[in-house]
């Protein structure tokens, strides 16, 4: 008489162990028939934190929750307790697509389910789970590539935000399609950013630059001679000409250089350069 299969004490699910026969048989039996079936790996999401922060016995409620759930959408024989807040769902004749919409219900299940404890119910209190899916023969073709596939697969699901359901065939698909919105979005800013320079800001941006252009800077002229006029003014150039009644003062004008005719009767004081 066969041995039945050792179940663990807290779910009613067949073990690890029982887990790589049941593999192996139903392999066997799929390269002979041409068949083919999906594998769920399951983790709950946070379980460390809630045992650290509620205890063991809160988080072997939440196991017992899960494992409760579980029977709603598969048969109880085919799913095995992999180990701590591990699980392991094996879907026969179902190919990964198939696989991932019943685990999508499974997650909209668990969502809505209220979690109780004691009687009582956690409505806010929401299990969530990362889930990484692989197919025979599509991604191995023994139990070891199967499980390292939906492996995989699931902590693809954890480092992308949890609560996710990942199927190993499509990773590269989705980290390409990561790294193209990426890319548009960068792009988008950046034509943002250019567009805002082009139109509201070209104007004024151009006025001040434009500005900054018509700045005129000139360096004082030195050794010049200085005429004082009797009504106060100061004049500064160079003496040409200078007679008893008048003289003449070249200047350095804004628009470049004139020349100025004073009588001597104007002027009350003659500074000469120190050159002269």
């Amino acid at each position: 008489m066969a041995e039945e299969p050792q179940k663990d004490y807290l779910t009613g699910f067949s073990l690890r162990d029982t887990l790589y026969l049941f593999l192996k048989e139903l392999i066997a039996d799929a390269k002979l028939n041409k068949g083919h079936f999906s594998i769920l790996l399951i983790d709950i999401d946070h379980f460390k934190k809630y045992n650290d922060k509620f205890g063991h016995l809160f988080g072997d409620e939440i196991l017992e929750y899960v494992a409760d759930t579980f029977p709603l959408f598969f048969p109880k024989n085919n799913c095995f307790r992999y180990g701590g807040d591990e699980f392991v769902i094996v879907l026969t004749d179902k190919d990964p697509r198939e696989a991932f919409y019943l685990a999508l219900q499974l997650r909209h299940n668990m969502a809505e389910r209220p979690f109780l404890l004691e009687g009582k119910s956690y409505n806010s209190f929401k299990i969530t789970f990362s889930c990484g899916i692989a197919g025979f023969p599509s991604d191995g073709q023994t139990v070891a590539e199967l499980l390292k596939k939906s492996d995989e697969a699931m902590y693809f699901s954890k480092r992308h935000g949890r609560d996710l359901i990942t199927i190993a065939s499509k990773m590269k698909y989705i980290r390409f399609r990561n790294m193209l919105l990426l890319f548009v979005s960068i792009c988008v800013i950046f034509t943002a950013l250019s567009t805002l320079y082009l139109f509201p800001l070209r104007k004024p941006i151009h006025r001040i630059i434009r500005n900054i252009r018509g700045i005129r800077i000139t360096a004082e002229q030195t050794g010049l001679d200085i005429i004082i006029l009797k009504n106060g003014d100061v004049l500064k150039g160079e003496i040409l000409e200078e007679t008893e009644h008048k003289l003449i003062l070249k200047m350095h004008l804004t628009g470049g250089v004139g020349s100025l005719v004073l009588q001597k009767s104007e002027i009350a004081e003659i500074k000469y350069s120190p050159g002269k």
